[in-house]
């Protein structure tokens, strides 16, 4: 592994573990045994590294969903596949890194925003299409006005002083937002996946 893919990947893990300010260069240097002046050599400083270690996280996950989409027998189970794999990367992450990144990276914030955000844009689209093509979204949808409003959802639950998994259960979340939306965006043949998957479901969304 080349050593600039190596300082991305273990700045990622020490962000997401322990949060971006509390993460010095020194500090980092040292959980990667090498110099400073080698990270220097690497990265212009320590905001390069916030924005390209990031993105590679973003890009990693991209690939990871669209590969779930792709696999998946059938979109309602791409669905429950998707909330699975969310599920595992968010409880690994520190509130404080989306704190660090809203209040002292903004402008990186903003440029991730601007790509889409956390949750990616392309691969929700592929997602709704692919849900229309099996026929277990109806076609009359608007996917491009489904798509913002499921990524303004997801954003607004990942935001700062909205935190519903300590006001609310995932089971209430489950029944009170997400299923009656897919409900009714869903066709006959969509109801009755839903159906077969509900208990899959509500485990992890």
């Amino acid at each position: 592994m080349e050593i600039r893919t190596r300082i991305l990947d273990e700045a990622g893990k020490l962000f997401v573990r322990m949060g971006i300010r509390s993460i010095t260069m020194d500090y980092l240097a040292q959980e990667l045994g090498i110099s400073k002046r080698t990270i220097y050599e690497n990265f212009k400083d320590k905001n390069e590294i916030v924005l390209y270690s990031i993105l590679k996280g973003l890009n990693e996950h991209a690939e990871a969903i669209n590969k779930i989409i792709s696999e998946s027998p059938n979109v309602i189970e791409a669905i429950y596949n998707i909330g699975k794999k969310s599920h595992e990367v968010f409880s690994q992450i520190n509130p404080v890194f989306f704190h660090d990144l809203k209040r002292h990276y903004k402008q990186i914030n903003e440029l991730i925003s601007e790509r889409g955000g956390i949750h990616n844009v392309d691969s929700n689209l592929m997602l709704l299409r692919k849900g229309i093509n099996e026929g277990v979204f109806k076609k009359e949808i608007n996917i491009d006005l489904v798509n913002v409003f499921l990524q303004q959802l997801m954003e607004m639950f990942h935001s700062d002083g909205f935190n519903l998994s300590g006001r609310f259960s995932k089971e209430d979340i489950m029944r009170s937002i997400i299923k009656p939306y897919l409900v009714g965006i869903c066709t006959e043949k969509g109801l009755e996946l839903l159906k077969e998957h509900d208990n899959l479901l509500e485990e992890y969304i």
